[in-house]
């Protein structure tokens, strides 16, 4: 009995059926603006993150990235900052503080031509130099020789 079932499965042609090409499926394009901020935001940021000396002098030398994700809402407020990666020596608490502080106004993001709320990540980036450094690299003026 055994042997008669498994030969009529074999007998019955396999029925195959194939995945649909993912290339047939529809595209779409993001056509709507993001969230933008205004033209005094960099300005803005350079003057009110500017580090003081006793700030440059507890930071060691070399790149360090503040990374924040921000809500931008209809309005084009800034609601809520968030860090997402925070190199340390203070620099995350002086980036929150200094964008809470901002008073301008970003271009919302529009989702079918209306406002929407949305989240923008932003990189804040410190180059912090050793002066000793600096001073040894400087070029030499022109015509001068070695």
């Amino acid at each position: 009995m055994r042997y008669l079932l498994f030969l009529m499965m074999l007998s019955w042609p396999p029925l195959v059926y194939s995945q649909e090409s993912a290339w047939e499926c529809e595209l779409y394009y993001c056509t709507d603006p993001i969230a933008t901020p205004s033209e005094d935001w960099l300005l803005y940021l350079n003057k009110a993150l500017a580090l003081n000396d006793d700030c440059l002098d507890s930071i060691p030398s070399g790149r360090h990235e503040v990374l924040v994700q921000l809500l931008i809402t209809k309005a084009g407020t800034i609601e809520d900052v968030k860090v997402l990666k925070d190199p340390g020596y203070g620099l995350s608490s002086l980036v929150r503080k200094a964008i809470k502080q901002f008073r301008g106004s970003w271009s919302p993001a529009k989702r079918s031509g209306r406002p929407e709320s949305s989240y923008r990540t932003q990189p804040i980036i410190f180059l912090i130099s050793d002066p000793e450094v600096e001073q040894k690299c400087k070029p030499l003026p022109a015509g001068s020789a070695l």
